[in-house]
């Protein structure tokens, strides 16, 4: 066992004994013993490699090599509105709309690129890179999901003549 200490900021710090074969949802079960804060309001990232999201399913051996551990509650509480139904989504305004549909599709089961994603703006979010603070989002947002569930193809017919000489010069 070896104390691992996580911070929500440079002010508070969450110390728990895990061992580099523990899980990150063993560490989300554990600061949750101490904060009482779900684990689905929990996002973990790695202060080494720039602030990646951790998956549930990860070990912590690398924070066993250097033992610090950026703890995100999410700032924001996204409402997302899918048919009759809202679901809350936990972000932080750093996180990006891949982040965001990336969390619809563990919860739905719809593939990011069938997710349409457009706030009570009427703004639609593009999978651009941007993040929530660039679109603007606030706490306590409502998104609305709408499923593209029809896939459209254009096929275009081969042309057979090369195109100069079925151009011609008007006027």
């Amino acid at each position: 066992m070896r104390a691992i200490n996580a911070s929500k900021d440079e002010h508070t710090m969450i110390i728990v004994d895990l061992n580099r074969e523990s899980t990150v949802a063993a560490l989300k079960q554990a600061i949750k013993k101490v904060t009482g804060i779900p684990r689905k309001h929990q996002l973990i990232r790695n202060r080494s490699s720039f602030g990646e999201v951790l998956e549930d399913q990860e070990t912590l051996e690398f924070c066993l090599r250097k033992p610090k551990v950026f703890l995100s509650f999410g700032e924001l509480k996204i409402r997302v509105n899918y048919g009759s139904e809202t679901f809350i989504i936990m972000l932080d305004k750093s996180d990006t709309v891949a982040t965001l549909k990336k969390a619809i599709t563990e919860m739905f089961g719809i593939p990011h690129e069938k997710q349409v994603l457009i706030d009570t703006r009427d703004l639609v979010f593009e999978n651009d890179g941007k993040t929530m603070d660039d679109y603007g989002v606030k706490k306590d947002q409502n998104v609305i999901l709408a499923w593209n569930e029809f896939e459209i193809s254009v096929k275009y017919d081969e042309i057979e003549e090369p195109i100069s000489d079925q151009v011609r010069n008007v006027g």
